[in-house]
């Protein structure tokens, strides 16, 4: 093990002779020295010049080696220090230990080899301590790059498929549904012309099929983008959809809105909406709720979105204790894309005690 050239070793003992000896010693092996009589000299010499190893002897007057060595541990515990004192006493040895000495000599030392080892080892091992370090945070900064990469590009698909849906339900609005809805007034026209009241029933039986194909079409169109929320905005369209929801499930929905939101974004409207949306489906098809209640209120530039059940819940909080699904999003995604846009999201449950989610986004972009 070679010694490193450029590295500055501080020494600190209150013995002349000994400074000397370890100068010249260091120093034959290619070390530039520091050095120090005292502790309170040597912290101040520790703090100017950041050496990269230190040597301090234990027993000094003012200071002493152990709060030299509590002092330089704290605030630099990636430097390391090695304990060079006559006294082995093991009381000193573990108290030394304990605050952070990474090795401990006794003098004299017959055998200056013994220190050059113990210093090569000690810079060896703050080397790759160091460069371990660099490499966790260079680590860190690509998951962090990764993570944000793949949020953009979840937002952008996310995006994609709403004005994908937005144009598929202006198609059906406008195409089928037109269609369908002259259709059936030609055969309102086409009945009234027949006098046979047996055929007037079977054209009454297919005006109605077209008209259930029309409101289905309504339906999926909503479905896949609701006008209204764009028109009218975020809390007419959960409140459309609540009412939606009492006409097809037997549980009790309640909706209340304080305050209308009026400057969140197309995407954040619709990002809340569809999360609201599977909320509700989680609700009634798999918590088994008899009542649900949805509250939306602006407060402090946010808009909070709370949907609550009295279902079976689940064990835990948080978007990662829910091991299924919720509807297509699941709280986890719901949880991401709430992140992405500055929001969150906070799930209170319990086995048998209903569900609770916060879903907080802030107004404007």
């Amino acid at each position: 093990m070679t010694s490193r050239p450029d590295a500055v070793v501080l020494t600190i003992d209150d013995e002349e002779s000994v400074l000397f000896s370890l100068r010249n010693f260091l120093e034959d092996c290619n070390f530039k020295v520091l050095e120090a009589t005292d502790g309170r000299v040597g912290l101040e010499i520790f703090e100017r010049e950041k050496p990269d190893i230190v040597l301090v002897d234990l027993r000094m007057p003012e200071v002493d080696g152990l709060d030299v060595l509590g002092r330089i541990s704290q605030s630099s515990p990636e430097t390391p220090v090695l304990v060079v004192s006559g006294t082995g006493n093991i009381s000193d040895v573990v108290e030394a230990l304990r605050l952070g000495a990474w090795d401990y000599l006794l003098k004299p030392i017959s055998d200056l080899s013994v220190l050059e080892h113990a210093v090569n080892k000690a810079l060896e091992r703050a080397r790759l301590l160091k460069e371990n370090r660099a490499y966790q945070e260079n680590l860190e900064g690509k998951i962090k790059e990764y993570r944000d990469s793949l949020k953009e590009s979840r937002a952008q698909v996310a995006m994609a498929e709403e004005n994908e849906r937005r144009r598929i339900a202006q198609g059906l609005h406008d195409g089928v549904a037109q269609d369908l809805a002259a259709l059936a007034i030609q055969m309102q026209f086409i009945r009234d012309e027949i006098v046979d009241g047996e055929n007037v029933e079977k054209m009454n039986e297919a005006i109605d099929i077209v008209q259930k194909c029309i409101d289905e079409i309504k339906s999926l169109t909503f479905a896949l983008s609701p006008t209204i929320l764009f028109e009218l905005g975020y809390a007419a369209a959960v409140e459309w959809l609540v009412d939606d929801f009492k006409g097809r499930f037997p549980a009790k929905f309640e909706f209340n809105c304080h305050g209308y939101p009026k400057s969140l974004t197309d995407n954040k409207a619709s990002l809340l909406y569809r999360s609201v949306r599977e909320l509700l489906v989680n609700a009634v098809k798999h918590s088994q709720a008899e009542n649900v209640w949805i509250d939306i209120a602006r407060e402090s530039g946010n808009v909070i979105t709370c949907v609550e059940d009295d279902g079976i819940g689940f064990e835990g909080t948080g978007a990662a204790t829910q091991k299924g699904r919720v509807g297509g999003y699941g709280l986890f995604s719901i949880s991401q894309q709430m992140e992405h846009v500055g929001g969150e999201m906070k799930v209170q449950s319990g086995l048998n005690s209903g569900t609770k989610v916060l879903l907080t986004v802030p107004e404007g972009d």
